[in-house]
């Protein structure tokens, strides 16, 4: 990731936004739709906290017009992948050649998030898992990028969004993106978490393995999950799922031992509710 056109491209999305907002001020008629896709295709391949904040504020559905909102909750479902040759640089920095560790690594990932994305691989002993990786050179465009988000979000004010609410999104923001950086950290924690509700028979929560985890790399067991946005059904308590609207580890999540983020989510796990799926 080229810190540079980075920083250009940020501030063009940036201007746009700002050109669509001065217009509604002003009596016109922004065209929220067209806005929204150019932040989707923009965003959707800068990757990093700029379209981590686009995902958060898509469901600010009482502030953001109704089709600028939409086109951007298309980056919580729709965002493009990075090509396999970046994230192969990634894999051969963690692990040298990735064939010593998998016996087969899909190209095509099945999820695609801000920070990286999520393959299925193979171990030489057969067992199926997500292998989590990390986008290249993120760590070293990271605080730059926030610099940068940190200036774009004060066009929110031109929506009529409190500044103290936009002053603890950025805060949470930041917080959380320097954090998903070290992804040991991450594995070890969803150890911790996996421990602390090994009691729990309706829980399914999936192994990381720790022998396989780096800095920017680490895979778990594949489990099955369905995604919120997803369901159908209304759930209630005889449900008996856990329903995680939010990442553990968001600063929604009190407790340290929580201060991981399995992918892709949010999810639910079985037993699925009745009529649900």
């Amino acid at each position: 990731m080229r810190e540079r056109g980075r920083r250009r491209r940020l501030l063009g999305l940036g201007s746009r936004t700002g050109g669509a907002l001065l217009k509604h001020r002003l009596g016109g008629q922004a065209d929220w739709r067209a806005l929204g896709e150019a932040l989707f295709e923009g965003l959707s391949e800068l990757k990093g906290p700029a379209m981590k904040l686009a995902q958060i504020m898509a469901q600010w559905d009482d502030l953001l017009p109704a089709d600028l909102a939409d086109e951007l909750a298309r980056l919580q479902r729709q965002a493009e992948p990075m090509p396999w040759d970046d994230i192969r640089r990634t894999l051969e920095d963690c692990y040298g050649d990735p064939a010593t560790y998998f016996a087969s690594i899909e190209q095509r990932p099945f999820a695609s998030a801000s920070m990286g994305q999520v393959h299925r691989a193979s171990t030489h002993d057969g067992e199926t898992v997500v292998l989590k990786v990390q986008y290249p050179g993120l760590a070293e465009v990271l605080e730059d990028d926030l610099r940068q988000v940190h200036r774009l979000m004060r066009l929110g004010r031109w929506l009529r969004m409190p500044q103290a609410r936009l002053d603890a999104l950025f805060e949470e923001l930041a917080a959380s993106l320097r954090g998903e950086l070290d992804y040991r950290a991450e594995a070890e924690a969803l150890a911790r978490y996996r421990a602390r509700y090994a009691q729990r028979d309706d829980l399914v929560i999936p192994e990381p393995l720790p022998a396989l985890c780096g800095p920017a790399c680490w895979p778990c067991g594949m489990c099955p999950a369905h995604r919120c946005a997803s369901w159908k059904a209304p759930m209630t308590p005889r449900d008996n799922v856990l329903v995680r609207p939010w990442p553990i580890g968001s600063p929604r999540s009190s407790s340290p031992t929580e201060n991981c983020m399995p992918i892709p989510t949010p999810a639910i796990s079985p037993p699925m509710p009745r009529g649900a799926w």
